[in-house]
């Protein structure tokens, strides 16, 4: 007759236990089962989790193997489970290989039923890489954070609704808004002096998915108009659908006043260089002309295009040695950095000599030298009303 095991003097398991000590000893999970504070098994999984044979487990209090700053949080779990308390949420934590390294563990404990004594289970399972990968994530994000928050220029996010998603404290400050929550509650449309500027902006990024130092007028918190100069790019999904748009805003309204202000500069000199009624010609340092005025044409016989590109000095002192010297030695002086006036006289295209009051001095642009200009005074009529003159008291003084 066939040994059943009920007269073996040992009782037979039951199938359930039989197949809770397979799990246990196959589980990839690490198990622990604790009783009275110390470690009653530990299965090989867990074992090679923390780098200890079984045999050194036994009898071990858990909490030793807990990270020393997780130790406390460990420690009142176990004594809620201990009191009777149901915790079903994992926790968790680090403990401490054998070698010294910090694992992170993701652990469930439960109290055993059907026992005599109080047995808790914990199910471990190693999440080192799932954490260190979140932590730098976390930390990736925090310097993210850090330099949007930090950066001197204005940052945002918005989406293609025209709804404002992030901003960051410096373009708060620039549109003079009492805080980021306000802002965030502005739709992006009322934020342009001219609310159709927004739809040409879209139309552009979606466009060619990216805008580099675009300049608009936007509006503050008070109504004030601000020029803005913005560079921003369209983030998309993998179906290619716009997601949000990320950019930065840079307030330009200076540099537009400044623009203005040399814009209206430069038409007054432009006004006055065409209608001085004095010839003027502006030089290089190497004395090449690089414009003249139409007083100048008129006056020396030369057109524009003539003019342009040739020495000033070979222009209106040809030929002549003595002509030719004084403009040379004239013209290396203001090169020198001096101002020089003088009545002299220059030759016109056709060869004829002109009598003029020459003032020449050097241009400067920051502190440098850059070129010089020279301006030359018609005085034909009042030499030769002068020369008559003399000629007249000549005879006066003969009488």
């Amino acid at each position: 007759m066939a040994d059943t095991g009920r007269e073996s003097g040992h009782p037979q398991r039951p199938e359930t236990e039989d197949f809770y000590e397979r799990l246990f000893e196959q589980s990839v999970d690490g198990i622990l089962l604790i009783r009275g504070g110390a470690i009653l098994r530990a299965n090989p999984a867990f074992c090679t989790m923390h780098g200890y044979e079984q045999s050194e487990l036994i009898g071990f209090d858990p909490i030793e193997l807990v990270h020393p700053d997780d130790r406390s949080h460990a420690r009142a779990r176990l004594a809620a489970l201990g009191g009777g308390r149901p915790i079903s949420d994992a926790f968790v934590y680090r403990t401490l290989h054998r070698d010294g390294h910090t694992l992170w563990i993701e652990a469930t404990s439960r109290r055993l039923a059907g026992t005599d004594r109080l047995i808790l289970q914990t199910i471990c399972r190693d999440v080192t890489e799932r954490e260190l990968a979140h932590r730098k994530l976390r930390e990736s994000e925090a310097r993210y954070r850090s330099l949007f928050s930090g950066v001197p220029i204005g940052l945002y996010r918005t989406t293609p609704e025209g709804r404002i998603v992030d901003v960051n404290p410096a373009l708060v400050e620039m549109l003079g808004y009492p805080d980021r929550e306000t802002l965030l509650a502005t739709p992006v449309s009322e934020g342009y002096v001219d609310r159709t500027d927004r739809e040409a902006w879209k139309q552009r990024i979606e466009r060619h998915g990216w805008i580099a130092e675009s300049e608009a007028v936007w509006r503050k918190h008070d109504g004030t108009p601000v020029w803005i100069e913005e560079s921003a790019r369209a983030v998309r999904d993998g179906k290619g659908r716009v997601l949000h748009y990320e950019g930065s805003a840079k307030d330009i309204s200076d540099r537009k006043r400044a623009e203005a202000g040399l814009e209206r500069e430069t038409a007054y000199f432009e006004q006055l260089f065409a209608g001085a009624p004095e010839a003027v010609v502006l030089c290089d340092g190497d004395g090449i002309v690089q414009r003249v005025n139409r007083e100048f044409s008129r006056l020396f016989g030369y057109s524009e295009e003539d003019s342009l590109g040739r020495d000033i000095d070979s222009l209106v002192a040809p030929e002549s040695v003595d002509l030719r010297d004084e403009a040379e030695r004239i013209t290396g002086r203001v090169t020198a950095g001096e101002r020089v006036t003088l009545q002299s006289v220059r030759r016109r295209a056709d060869g004829s000599l002109i009598d003029v009051d020459v003032l020449a001095q050097p241009i400067y642009v920051g502190g440098r030298q850059v070129g010089n200009y020279s301006i030359y005074r018609d005085i034909g009529p009042r030499v030769a009303a002068e020369e008559a003159l003399s000629r007249e008291e000549a005879r006066f003084e003969d009488l």
